[in-house]
């Protein structure tokens, strides 16, 4: 008696791009997307990871036929000059309260030899 199977396919986009992710299927291993599989009729668990963001679906796979698991991610904010200079103002902010709480004018501060 053969066993009764069924068609995974997957897919990944970022802001409408497709991608390739990195999926999980639970008991069957990692493929990139995007990917097509036979898998024995079931319930399955996919987890999707890409840039950093992560997704779980659970998906049936029935006898004779072909299921689709689409995985919708967001592309990463770019890195703008106003972000660099922001993370800066941070930086010598915590810098500052730093040196104030220490009453030393700065990180750096070296005692007087002796």
């Amino acid at each position: 008696m053969s066993q009764l199977v069924g068609t995974l396919e997957v897919y990944a986009y970022a802001d409408e791009e497709e991608v390739a992710a990195l999926v999980y299927i639970e008991g069957v291993g990692h493929y990139y997307t995007p990917f097509t599989i036979t898998l024995p009729i079931g319930r399955y668990t996919l987890i999707a990871e890409w840039q950093g963001q992560s997704q779980i679906k659970m998906v049936e796979i029935r006898p004779e036929e072909t299921t689709t698991a689409k995985f919708y991610f967001q592309l990463p904010s770019p890195i703008t000059a106003s972000t660099i200079i922001l993370t800066i103002s941070v930086i010598n902010l915590i810098i500052t309260a730093f040196a104030v709480f220490y009453k030393k004018p700065t990180l750096f501060y070296t005692p007087p030899m002796e």
